[in-house]
């Protein structure tokens, strides 16, 4: 067989057709267009395409000792702190995250790349303590108000953190985005989010000029959006790279989402449980679309945890109580499977023209 037998031989108007029929999606014509016009720039290096590796004693191991480390590191700070003073606290927090970090990049050169990429998470994750210490070491960060202080001075001195706690959480959302673009190891995204939910509540207490550092409805509500943000970023990750960095902005949304809108529903009652359900099932429908089964498994769980909800504020009080709870089951079985049997194929049908993302 000749090399112009192993050519493909369809032009773009039969990319259109397959993708009229339904055949393809069109972020896939997009690739197939691109490949007939320039085959050789749109194919990817072996080092840039996604290797799944199977889960083994030595990535355990890894993972194991990298998260192992770091809380030992917060439990040094946490016992120990105090004794050392500023600039010997300061002068650790730089010589653990060089140390650290450069084993971590000679790691990665000698080709222990998973190995290293652990030690520059552990190194990333310190860069926070080492920017406070550096602020408390040169006199930016203020101190802490004696505890029989006037009311009036805490509230100053919660306004005065504001932009502090801001500008320590930037340094470490950047630090952490130099560090994933660095390695690209999908778990240093952990970091950036949690520092970015850091920032995204202190920002909001800034501009409200709240002085309370307690977790308020306020917070609540932030965190919630915060959450729905995170699931929109994952599924643009989804979309743009080979990496499972949305694995982690979908664990983190979906947790952030439940738990506060759950919080919230318990404090306004009916309010938010007015959007409770519909943003559940939208969950159900992405996930169809998404063929994600986190997707799922929060829309599932959370859409039938609001029913249970609903029918025990109402019937809890009633002796038939236990009857409706049983009725309940089964409606939600039959509705999983009327939703099984038609739903579900309707929702892949016509999802399906606006192209699934796994």
């Amino acid at each position: 067989m000749s090399n112009q037998d192993n050519q493909l031989s369809f032009t773009s108007a039969n990319v259109d057709q397959w993708l009229a029929e339904g055949l393809v999606t069109p972020e896939q014509a997009t690739h197939i267009r691109e490949r007939i016009s320039a085959p050789e720039s749109t194919t990817l290096p072996a080092s840039a395409r996604q290797v799944t590796k199977p889960l083994d004693v030595t990535t355990i191991a890894y993972y194991f000792g990298g998260f192992l480390t770091l809380f030992a590191f917060t439990y040094f700070i946490v016992m120990n702190w105090a004794s050392f003073g500023e600039i010997g606290q300061f002068l650790i927090s730089i010589v653990s995250i060089v140390a650290i970090g450069g084993a971590g990049l000679l790691l990665r050169r000698t080709g222990l790349v998973l190995g290293g990429n652990m030690l520059i998470f552990v190194a990333t994750g310190i860069v926070p303590w080492a920017a406070y210490n550096f602020a408390r070491m040169v006199g930016i960060w203020p101190p802490v108000p004696s505890a029989y202080g006037s009311y009036a001075a805490y509230e100053a001195y919660q306004l005065m953190l504001r932009p502090l706690w801001v500008a320590l959480e930037v340094i470490s959302v950047v630090v952490a985005v130099a560090a994933i673009w660095l390695t690209r190891f999908p778990p240093i995204a952990f970091v950036i989010v949690f520092w970015s939910w850091c920032l995204a509540l202190d920002v909001t207490r800034l501009f409200a000029q709240s002085t309370l550092a307690g977790y308020g409805t306020l917070e609540q509500v932030v965190t919630a959006i915060f959450g729905v943000g995170l699931l929109a970023v994952g599924v643009f990750l989804q979309r743009r790279t080979s990496q499972d960095y949305c694995d982690w902005f979908y664990v983190v949304g979906h947790l952030a989402v439940f738990i506060n809108v759950t919080m919230l529903i318990l404090n306004t009652d009916v309010i938010v449980g007015l959007i409770f359900l519909p943003l559940y099932f939208a969950f159900l429908v992405t996930s169809v679309w998404l063929q994600q089964p986190i997707f799922l498994l929060f829309g599932a769980v959370s859409f039938h945890f609001y029913i249970l909800y609903l029918v025990y504020k109402t019937f809890y009080s009633s002796a038939n109580f236990a009857l409706i709870l049983a009725l309940v089951g089964v409606l939600i079985i039959l509705s999983t499977a009327f939703y099984q049997r038609y739903v579900h194929p309707w929702l892949k049908t016509h999802l399906n023209q606006y192209g699934a993302l796994a």
